[in-house]
């Protein structure tokens, strides 16, 4: 999203979409996996 505009919403809220490839393995186990990863957002 670098240099797009963002509209805050009325409790100063924005969404944030974020797009992945998933890779499973063969012999990859079943189940749920989660990971999280820092959103850095620059205002003025």
């Amino acid at each position: 999203m670098r240099g797009s505009p963002g509209t805050l919403d009325g409790t100063g809220n924005q969404t944030l979409t974020v797009g992945a490839t998933l890779r499973v393995g063969a012999s990859q186990v079943e189940g749920a996996y989660t990971r999280t990863f820092d959103v850095t957002v620059e205002y003025n």
